[in-house]
């Protein structure tokens, strides 16, 4: 599942440049 873990990690990347 390749697909979540870019997912996941975009997720978080949005989250960290919105805080």
């Amino acid at each position: 599942m390749a697909t979540q873990n870019s997912l996941n990690s975009l997720w978080r990347t949005k989250q960290v440049l919105h805080a």
